[in-house]
């Protein structure tokens, strides 16, 4: 019978102190996504954080693209940014099924910094794509 009260005051003892961070720090993030140099109508972009030895590597943001290409990341609540550090990038429409006017190959590589709010997504005419922080 102890045994049992031993671990269930050790499951209590997880669950009120948690067993890892819960929030990553993120940094305000919007942008806009760009198709041959036009803004890109609609779909989904979204930011996901490498693991860099970090088994807790955070959580992916995520942003609808506008009808004029922008967008505006939410990770924990609406608007507040994505992860600060390393991240792939992909973006696509909303509804697999329908066509997009680029296709990324693959993801973006890019590394969120603080202080960097404004990114311009490009994908370009090869299927790649390129990120640049803007003013």
């Amino acid at each position: 019978m102890t045994r049992h009260w031993v671990i269930t005051l050790l499951g209590i003892a997880a669950a009120l102190t948690g067993c890892g961070q819960t929030e990553f720090t993120v940094t305000p993030l919007r942008g806009t996504v760009l198709c041959k140099g036009r803004p890109v109508a609609e779909g989904l972009v979204q930011f996901s954080p490498v693991n860099t030895g970090n088994p807790m590597s955070g959580k992916t943001g995520a942003g609808e693209i506008a009808s004029d290409g922008s967008f505006v990341v939410t990770t924990y609540s609406q608007g507040d940014g994505a992860v600060i550090g390393k991240c792939l990038i992909t973006a696509g429409p909303n509804d697999p099924k329908q066509p997009w006017p680029c296709k990324l190959k693959q993801p973006i590589e890019f590394e969120i910094q603080p202080g960097v709010s404004n990114v311009v997504i490009e994908v370009l005419d090869n299927g790649t794509g390129k990120v640049t922080p803007a003013t």
